[in-house]
């Protein structure tokens, strides 16, 4: 099968696309004849190890009928995200010429989402570009189930899921802290999405029990918009004592601090399937989640760490209970380490291959 992506990829390593996409492309890469096209225009150089990586910048304009046999005919495109005009209108030569697409919003679709940034621009740009181009899609392929009931679903009702993925670490965290308990938070400084007005709201009520435990959360993540209040919500609460507020953490430095932490967390209102969260997983590190996360009922079911609601009552409910039952870390720690097996990146890309040979075939 010859698939064609577009993406409109950052290249900005903290973000989750820029690391789903070149690895989800990778494992497709073992069974179907693949091009990628990033639209944004990024000299990354783990990128362009890969034969199939392109710049859009390397055709100008930019058309689908003029790329290289046989992608300038391909049997399917992915358009990985969805608010880009190009998309709109990529898919309308793609249309005109009879070739199917899906969409994989990767959480952009979402009603939080949707409302959190740049709202009003979707509000004016939907009925005349993007319900288009979301209606004529094949399928919309989501990242879990969480996401899936989330999301605006009566533009196209035709939908899959298929989670991301993890490429399987050689190391595991083997020793947990006996001394006190290592928290950490890794992702991007949204305060709302990323539900850390709630945490800190619940390690607020906690705090004289944390503190007894020896408890230490570590918030790595870049600067943005949101730190400065962030660090202000810490200081308001008296809680900076054992809240610390890092910088960005990537690459071999991100796996030492995952590999010393004891318990991951991600409280999000909303997510597809967070690649962080995967990783922490992978080596070991068990997860404290909300049910936004799309992965509280895989945690639980698993014995994988510790899930709950988005409130602030059960949340600080759920972190007494992390604290009494965090004997058994180690035991956690392997299941969670089981449970990431399940997302290994190339048995998704055989799920991804059958189920776009399903919907081809009726075409």
């Amino acid at each position: 099968m010859n698939i064609l992506y577009f993406s409109i990829a950052s290249g900005l390593d903290t973000a989750g696309p820029n690391i789903s996409i070149p690895a989800s492309i990778s494992a497709q890469s073992k069974l179907d004849n693949v091009m990628w096209i990033n639209l944004i225009n990024v000299e990354k150089e783990s990128w362009k190890k890969y034969p199939w990586f392109h710049q859009a910048k390397e055709w100008n304009p930019l058309r689908i009928s003029k790329l290289p046999k046989p992608f300038s005919k391909p049997d399917l495109i992915v358009f990985e995200e969805v608010y880009s005009l190009k998309y709109a209108t990529l898919a309308r030569e793609a249309r005109n010429s009879g070739i199917p697409y899906i969409i994989v919003p990767r959480g952009c679709m979402t009603k939080q989402a949707f409302n959190n940034k740049s709202k009003w621009k979707k509000v004016i740009a939907h009925p005349f570009v993007f319900d288009e181009f979301i209606k004529k899609a094949l399928a919309i392929q989501f990242l879990s189930e969480q996401e899936r009931s989330n999301s605006r679903k009566m533009i196209n009702p035709e939908s899959f899921v298929i989670p991301n993925g993890i490429s399987i670490p050689f190391e595991v965290k083997k020793d947990y802290s006996r001394n006190c308990i290592k928290g950490v938070f890794i992702g991007r400084i949204d305060i709302y999405q990323k539900g850390l007005d709630l945490f800190l709201s619940a390690i607020n009520n906690l705090q004289n029990d944390l503190r007894e435990n020896k408890f230490i959360l570590n918030i790595y993540g870049p600067e943005s918009n949101d730190t400065k209040q962030l660090k202000e919500i810490i200081n308001k609460y008296g809680i900076n004592d054992f809240v610390f507020l890092k910088g960005s953490v990537v690459g071999d430095a991100k796996k030492k601090v995952l590999l010393d932490s004891d318990i991951f967390f991600l409280t999000s209102r909303s997510e597809g399937v967070p690649m962080g969260l995967l990783e922490a997983l992978s080596y070991g590190v068990p997860a404290f989640v909300t049910t936004g996360t799309g992965q509280r009922s895989n945690i639980e079911n698993h014995k994988a760490g510790w899930g709950c609601d988005f409130d602030c009552q059960n949340m600080t409910s759920q972190l007494k209970y992390m604290l009494s039952s965090s004997k058994d870390l180690k035991t956690m720690g392997e299941a969670a380490v089981l449970l990431s097996r399940l997302f290994d990146w190339n048995q998704l890309a055989k799920q991804f291959h059958a189920e776009l040979e399903k919907r081809l075939e009726v075409l």
